[in-house]
This record gives structure tokens, sequence and C-alpha cells, in this order.
């Protein structure tokens, strides 16, 4: 009884973080909630981006970031953001020279 409810207390401990962990698989990010799913703080308002417009971002958040498929930055990495055409932008990281697409929602 007590190995039982050892398991249900961990499970019960370990369960949320997993779901919370769960990855972007449908890369996309919405105007309001880009920092908190990329981890990049932009210089600019992406809402008023035009198309080919580019401002530039700061890497804050790491594992964040990976999550995109993005690897080897570092906090404080700059990159650039370009907005493309049907609400797609362009994340250009140049310490590692990555590039990811992604759709942003609105």
């Amino acid at each position: 009884m007590k190995k039982l409810l050892s398991v249900l207390f961990l499970i019960f401990l370990i369960a949320p973080g997993l779901l919370q962990a769960a990855p972007i698989a449908m890369v996309t990010a919405g105007y309001e909630d880009f920092y908190s799913q990329s981890g990049i703080h932009p210089s600019g308002d992406l809402k008023t981006m035009e198309v080919g417009q580019t401002i530039f971002g700061t890497v804050m958040d790491v594992p964040k970031l990976s999550k995109f498929g993005i690897k080897e930055t570092r906090v404080g990495d700059k990159v650039h953001l370009t907005m493309l055409k049907d609400g797609k932008l362009k994340i250009s990281i140049m310490s590692v020279k990555q590039e990811k697409i992604i759709q942003l929602k609105k």
C-alpha cells in the first residue's frame, strides 16, 4: 500500500511537468505569446511589422528556442526577425548561422 501511494504521489508530481514540456510540433506562435513560446525578446512590435521588414531580438530562454529546432544558442545571442508573406516570420540567429520560418497566429 505504501509503494502504491508513493508511486501515485510521484505520478502526481511528474505528470504536470511532462504535459507542459510538450514540444511545439506545429511551429506556430501568436503575436501575443511569441516571447513565451520562442524565448526571443523582440525589439519591436510584431503586430505592426510589414512584409519584408526586419527587427532585432535577443535570445532570453534557450530551452524554449530549442523547441523550434534551433540549437547551440546562448542567452544574449542577437536575432533578426523578418516578416514574410501570409504571417510567416523568419528567425535568423547570426551566432550559430541558423534560420527557421514559423507561422504567426493573429
